[in-house]
C-alpha cells in the first residue's frame, strides 16, 4: 500500500495519448469533450447549493449535499481523463476514480430507499387540490346525513315489512318441510342425513321402521352410539368415501335385528354449500335381502345347470360314439351287400351322429362361459394370443389359402383362455363363409377414452343386415348345412366380450364381407 502512495504522482506508465495514436483530431476531441463534461460538473454543485440554501423547507437537504460532492468527483474524473494523455499518473486516477465510487454508492443507494418517500410527498397543486376535495367532502357527507336520517326512516318501514314477509315465508318452509318429510316417510328406500363428523340430522320413517327406533333417538347420534362397532367402521368408511371423493358411492352394506341379517344397497352422496365444500352426507338404503337371496338361488340353478349339461353332454357322446361305430361296421362289411338306398341312408345316419356330437360339444362349451360368472383375470398379451389361435388354425388357413394381417395388440385384463377361445371363434368363422375369393381377414384397434375397440373385417359372403342381432343368439344361422357349423360360436364370443364389461356388433352386406367389432375396457 505505501509503495502505491509513494508512486501516486508517477508516470511511470506510457500516455493515454499512445492509444489515441497521437491523432491531432482525436486527442482534441476527447480533450475538448471531457473539459467541457468536467466544467458542466463543476458548475451543478454551484446550481445545488443555491437551491439548498434558497429553500429552507426542503425535506432532504443533505442528498443535494451528497449529489453535489457526486458530481464535483465525477467532473475530477473527466479532468484527469485529460490530464493522463500527456501525463500517464494512472494511480492518481484512479484514486480519485475511487474517491468517487465511494461517493456515488452510497448517493444510489439512499437515492433508492428515498425514492417512494419523494414520489409520496404531495405537490402544493395537490394540496391544494386535497383542500377544495375536502370542502366538497364536507359539504356531500352534510348532504348524506340529511339523506341518512330519510332512509333511517324507510328503513324502519321496510324492516316491518320484511319481517311480516319473513314470517309468512317461514310458515311456507315449514308447510314445504312437512310435505317433503311425509314424502320421504313414505318414500320406500331408508332415507338419512349425516354430517361431516357423522351425526345424524334427519332420518324417514322408513328408517325408523327398519331399525325398531324413533328419529329422536337417533337425531344427534353416530353410527357407532346405534350399531356394533364393526357395522358402524363399514358405515363410516362409505361415508367418509362419498364425502372425500365429493361423488356419490354404491355400496351393500349388512345390518343385524333380532337375530336377522338384512342386505341392502346403499346410495351415498355429499350435499353441497353455495362454494361447493360439502357440508353433509345424505344416503338412500334399499333392502335387497330378497334380492340376494334369489341371486343365491340363481347361481345355485346354473350350478346345478351347468353339472347337468356337462352330465348329459358326456353320457350322450358314448351313445352317439356307439351308433357311429356300428353305422361305420355296416358299412364296411356289407358293402357289396347293401343297395345304394342303403349306403345312403347309413351315410345319413353318421353325418347326423357327427352333427349331433358336434351339437353337444358347442352347448357345452356355451353352458361353460354362461354360466362361469366373472372368469378370473390378468394382464394378457393380445398379439401372445393371436399367434396362438393363428397355429390352432394353420390347418383351415392353409387349406383355404387365407390371408390374415394385423395390427400391434394392446395388453389387456382378461381371462386368456376365454380371449383366445373369441379370437379363434372370430377367425374360423371369417374362413368358414369365404367367398369366391381367397379369404384375406385383418384385425385392428383403436383406443376410444377408457376402452379398446376391436375390428375383425373379412371378404366372405357377408350376410343381410337386418341379421345383425339375430346371429348372436344360439343355434341361429343364415346358411344350410351345405357350410358346417351350429350356429353357437358367436353366442359364445357374445357372452365372452359382455362378461369382460363390453360389446360386440356385426356390420355386413350380402355378398361384401363382414365385420365384427367389440370392445374391452383399457
Amino acid at each position: 500500500m505505501l509503495e502505491f502512495l509513494k508512486g501516486l504522482f508517477q508516470s511511470d506508465f506510457l500516455p493515454h495519448g499512445v492509444c489515441y495514436r497521437w491523432s491531432p483530431g482525436v486527442v482534441w476531441l476527447h480533450v475538448v469533450s471531457d473539459l467541457l463534461i468536467a466544467l458542466a460538473y463543476y458548475f451543478i454543485p454551484f446550481a445545488l447549493i443555491y437551491i439548498v440554501r434558497s429553500r429552507r423547507d426542503l425535506v432532504f437537504p443533505w442528498m443535494f449535499w451528497l449529489f453535489g460532492v457526486f458530481i464535483l468527483a465525477c467532473g475530477t474524473t473527466h479532468l484527469m481523463n485529460v490530464w493522463v494523455i500527456w501525463n500517464p499518473v494512472y494511480r492518481l486516477d484512479g484514486a480519485i476514480k475511487l474517491v468517487t465510487a465511494l461517493a456515488s454508492v452510497p448517493t444510489a443507494i439512499l437515492l433508492m430507499r428515498l425514492a417512494p418517500t419523494v414520489i409520496a410527498l404531495p405537490s402544493p397543486e395537490q394540496l391544494r387540490a386535497a383542500n377544495t376535495e375536502l370542502e366538497r367532502e364536507i359539504a356531500e357527507r352534510k348532504a348524506a346525513e340529511a339523506r341518512v336520517r330519510e332512509l333511517n326512516a324507510a328503513l324502519e318501514q321496510r324492516v316491518a315489512d320484511r319481517t311480516r314477509q319473513l314470517q309468512a315465508a317461514n310458515e311456507q318452509l315449514r308447510e314445504s318441510e312437512m310435505r317433503m318429510q311425509a314424502i320421504l316417510d313414505t318414500a320406500p328406500p331408508l332415507v338419512f342425513v349425516k354430517d361431516l363428523e357423522g351425526r345424524y340430522g334427519f332420518v324417514n320413517r322408513r328408517f325408523e321402521e327398519a331399525f325398531g327406533t324413533t328419529r329422536e333417538k337417533v337425531i344427534g347420534r353416530t353410527d357407532y352410539d346405534l350399531f356394533p362397532t364393526a357395522m358402524a367402521e363399514t358405515y363410516r368408511a362409505a361415508d367418509r368415501e362419498a364425502i372425500d371423493g365429493r361423488a356419490p358411492v354404491e355400496v351393500e352394506e349388512v345390518t343385524r335385528r333380532n337375530g336377522e341379517e338384512r342386505t341392502y344397497v346403499s346410495i351415498k352422496f355429499p350435499l353441497m354449500d353455495t362454494s361447493g365444500q360439502p357440508y353433509a352426507m345424505c344416503g338412500m338404503s334399499t333392502d335387497i335381502t330378497d334380492r340376494k337371496h334369489a341371486e343365491r338361488e340363481l347361481q345355485k340353478y346354473n350350478a346345478d345347470l351347468e353339472q347337468f349339461a356337462f352330465i348329459a353332454a358326456h353320457d350322450l357322446q358314448e351313445p352317439l360314439r356307439t351308433v357311429k361305430t356300428y353305422s361305420q361296421w355296416v358299412l364296411r362289411d356289407f358293402r357289396g351287400s347293401l343297395d345304394a338306398r342303403a349306403n345312403e341312408l347309413l351315410g345319413f345316419i353318421i353325418n347326423g351322429v357327427d352333427r349331433m356330437g358336434l351339437l353337444v360339444n358347442d352347448l357345452q362349451s356355451y353352458t361353460e362361459v354362461a354360466n362361469r360368472g366373472t372368469p378370473s383375470r390378468s394382464a394378457c398379451d393380445l398379439n401372445t394370443v393371436l399367434r396362438e389361435t393363428l397355429r390352432n388354425l394353420e390347418a383351415s388357413i392353409a387349406a383355404n389359402n387365407a390371408f390374415i394381417t394385423a395390427q400391434e395388440l394392446p395388453t389387456v385384463t382378461a381371462n386368456r383362455r376365454q380371449m383366445g377361445q373369441l379370437l379363434q371363434n372370430l377367425l374360423s368363422n371369417a374362413i368358414k363363409y369365404r367367398g369366391p375369393d381367397d379369404p384375406r381377414i385383418s384385425i385392428s384397434v383403436s383406443r376410444h377414452s377408457h376402452e379398446w375397440e376391436f375390428r375383425v373385417r373379412d371378404n366372405g359372403t357377408g350376410f343381410d343386415q337386418m341379421y345383425a342381432e339375430q346371429i348372436f343368439g344360439v343355434f341361429k344361422r343364415l346358411h344350410g348345412r351345405e357350410i358346417p357349423g351350429t350356429g353357437v360360436g358367436l353366442a359364445i364370443c357374445k357372452q365372452i366380450v359382455e362378461q369382460h364389461g363390453g360389446r360386440i356388433r356385426a356390420e355386413s352386406s350380402e355378398g361384401m364381407g363382414a365385420t365384427f367389432t367389440f370392445t374391452l375396457p383399457a
